[in-house]
């Protein structure tokens, strides 16, 4: 078995992962050897990631939630290049929101998703990369799932600000039904794949490699995140009460006939504004307009159930 690492955010899931952790410690038993590092601070588990690739370590493990994850993929690059393109990632989930394993079809209960990483199946994942503005510098982040620009960086804002004791569903919620009352739609130019111009306002912009996001809700239910494409969706003007009408069709996919909505397949998409509008990455607030997301197709393992 390949030497590996177990990166643990023990503050995820309002602090559940740390009261955890001895049960999956007890339940790990000696199934494969391993050591644990703990993260500390914010995009620590970028750095302990780094170092452990570094240091030969062949499979990392991320514990934690979407956030987690999202620094644990990012850890696998420097430079913009895999530290080692034969490294391996699984998941272990112990977050608020847990969107991703819905795409990857990863359990959520810990003896579960231990047992397909015991397994070791494991496929090649796009994976996407963005550059954005912040404090008028230009910056670049990689996510796994899905990433937005518009009202969904204002709700993971303001969900990250909060405690989420009442876990991912009511979160992001209740920030999402507190965010529509204030927000107002923002006027930007979009690029898809340097062919395709659009200007208008929108609501919001999400760009996808998973289906899910917010918690749960379904907003790109043809995503792939094995075909070398993101998913887009483009909502557009529309009006508060439209918008909390629609809300429960998201959870179940039912959206896509909206006429307010256009879905997209694209490998690249480039969003400007004259206004200052938040990102959302993997469900951590990163930056600002504008910005520039593209697809890198079949870069990373990760570990997924073998009926996948």
């Amino acid at each position: 078995m390949s030497k590996t690492a177990l990166i643990v955010n023990p503050k995820s899931s309002n602090g559940k992962t740390e009261k955890d952790l001895p049960y999956i410690r007890k339940y790990l038993g000696s199934l494969f050897d391993y050591e644990i590092f703990i993260t500390e601070k914010k995009k620590h588990a970028i750095t302990l990631t780094q170092e452990c690739l570094k240091n030969n370590f062949q499979r990392i493990i991320a514990i934690g939630g979407d956030g987690t994850f999202n620094e644990v993929v990012n850890g696998f690059f420097e430079n913009q290049k895999l530290i080692n393109e034969n490294a391996i990632l699984g998941f272990i989930p112990s977050g608020t929101g847990s969107d991703l394993i819905k795409t990857l079809n990863i359990p959520k209960y810990y003896k579960d998703a231990i047992d397909i990483i015991n397994i070791n199946h494991y496929k090649k994942i796009d994976i996407g990369l963005v550059y954005f503005s912040e404090n008028n510098q230009k910056k670049y982040r990689y996510f796994i799932n899905i990433a937005d620009v518009g009202i969904g960086g204002e709700v993971v804002d303001k969900v990250n600000k909060k405690s989420k004791v009442l876990g991912g569903f009511i979160s992001f919620l209740i920030s999402t039904l507190q965010t529509v009352v204030e927000y107002e739609n923002k006027r930007v130019k979009i690029i898809i794949d340097d062919k395709e111009e659009i200007e208008q306002k929108i609501n919001n912009i999400v760009i996808g490699n998973g289906k899910f996001f917010g918690g749960g809700m379904k907003i790109l239910p043809s995503a792939n995140p094995f075909d070398s494409y993101f998913d887009i969706v483009i909502i557009g003007d529309i009006n508060k009460l439209d918008f909390f009408l629609n809300i429960p069709k998201v959870y179940f996919g039912k959206h896509i006939y909206d006429k307010n909505l256009i879905f997209k397949k694209a490998k690249n998409i480039k969003v400007f504004s004259d206004e200052k509008i938040k990102i959302d990455i993997d469900g951590e607030q990163e930056g600002f307009c504008p910005a520039e997301f593209t697809i890198i197709p079949n870069i990373l393992n990760v570990i997924i159930p073998q009926k996948f």
